[in-house]
């Protein structure tokens, strides 16, 4: 199908690839991103008896597992959220309100906004 649409691609690129269907459009860059991704991906779920030199496992792997682990997420529901359930339950005027979208946003939290450098799908550097 491509080597109709494009004759002159590469042939690695476009011979043996396919366009995934959820995809728009695909390269030698998603195909790299795909490959990063597996790769920290085995390397997160790595055996420790398995990783080089004897290390033993990052806070990185650490945090990966426990993410990873439904059993104790479902066990504890939303549970470990009471107090920011609280906290929120506890806003009455408008004050209250900025108050603690102020604190969301201090803990990573984009309540009703986000703040931060990231722009828009499309949007220039002019375009402001």
């Amino acid at each position: 199908m491509l080597r109709r649409l494009f004759p002159n691609l590469p042939t690695a690129l476009g011979k043996d690839t396919e366009i995934p269907p959820s995809q728009s459009r695909w390269g030698s860059f998603n195909i790299l991103s795909e490959s990063n991704r597996d790769v920290l991906h085995d390397i997160l779920e790595m055996p420790s008896n398995k990783m080089p030199g004897g290390q033993r496992h990052s806070p990185y792997m650490d945090f990966y597992a426990s993410c990873m682990d439904e059993a104790a997420i479902e066990k504890a529901g939303t549970k470990p959220l009471d107090d920011a359930f609280s906290q929120i339950a506890k806003a009455k005027t408008i004050d209250d309100v900025k108050h603690q979208i102020a604190l969301m946003h201090k803990a990573g939290v984009p309540a009703l906004f986000r703040l931060g450098g990231v722009r828009c799908q499309g949007q220039q550097y002019g375009d402001r």
